[in-house]
């Protein structure tokens, strides 16, 4: 399973749409960016980004795409302040239970004003050559 795969399915759980059967479940979480639409984003949302890779190499080479020390950053939104923070620990939570050896990095929190949200930044490191 793919290091994308591994982070949508861990957060998936996290922020659910409510859905009436039988529409498809449907979460709030987002590879790169949350959707433009609306203007001010349901929440609670996650996001994920990957911001760089580490290819490692050894005496037998590397395995180039395969192996990657992978630096992901996670931000979240929510409503209030208490409700963001009480999401940052189950993110954190979710991404130390990933298959691939992954650890927290730190992270910051935000608040903007033009949307009216919290936001919390989280930094995590995967080391799938573990």
């Amino acid at each position: 399973m793919s290091l994308e795969k591994e982070i949508f399915v861990a957060l998936k759980g996290l922020v659910p749409v409510p859905v009436v059967p039988p529409d498809p479940p449907q979460w709030r979480v987002y590879p790169l960016t949350f959707p433009q639409a609306p203007a001010v984003p349901d929440v609670p949302a996650i996001r994920y980004v990957f911001v760089s890779s580490e290819v490692i190499e050894d005496l037998c080479g590397d395995d180039g795409d395969n192996t990657p020390n992978t630096r992901t950053q996670i931000d979240l939104l929510e409503r209030t302040f208490p409700l963001a923070r009480a999401l940052r620990l189950q993110v954190i939570a979710a991404m130390g239970s990933l298959a691939t050896p992954t650890r927290f990095a730190g992270g910051f929190d935000d608040y903007d004003p033009e949307l009216k949200l919290y936001r919390c930044s989280l930094d995590f490191i995967s080391y799938p050559s573990s």
